[in-house]
């Protein structure tokens, strides 16, 4: 096996492994799912953002969007804020207390990973890093183009 489908090999397999591991934690914890977290951090990140761009986010269909939008504002973690300068528009923007639960979901999730990583060496880590990190920057500079 050549260098690269081992890589793809090794990366199917970490995957599979990263998935069990967020669905143990979500078992252990059914009051939030990885979607709404992801959703979470979209808007945290872009306060402000519409439906449709959190849908071309979320990559799911803009009624998809809206009945997971609709979740999300019932359980007060995000509110819709009218646009200053469009009355259509509809901006998003995460609570207080969405940010709590953000918070802290996350810091879990980061721990449990955190300890998949603590198996390598702290050179090796440093190392994963910036391959990692060279390659998200190579596909993100093809996927401007």
């Amino acid at each position: 096996m050549n260098s690269v489908d081992q890589i793809i090999t090794t990366a199917f397999e970490l995957s599979r492994i990263f998935r069990h591991t967020m669905v143990q934690i979500a078992k252990e914890d059914r009051a939030v799912n990885f979607l709404q977290l992801h959703a979470l951090a979209l808007i945290s990140k872009h306060e402000g953002m519409t439906r449709k761009e959190l849908a071309d986010a979320l990559m799911v269909t803009s009624p998809s969007a809206t009945v997971f939008i609709n979740r999300l504002v019932k359980l007060r973690w995000i509110v819709r804020l009218p646009d200053a300068k469009n009355r259509k528009l509809v901006r998003l923007k995460v609570t207080p207390m969405g940010k709590k639960i953000f918070q802290q979901k996350s810091m879990k999730r980061r721990v449990a990973l955190r300890g998949i990583f603590s198996h390598l060496a702290k050179r090796d880590q440093q190392d994963l890093a910036r391959i990692l990190g060279n390659l998200k920057d190579a596909l993100a500079q093809q996927n401007e183009t």
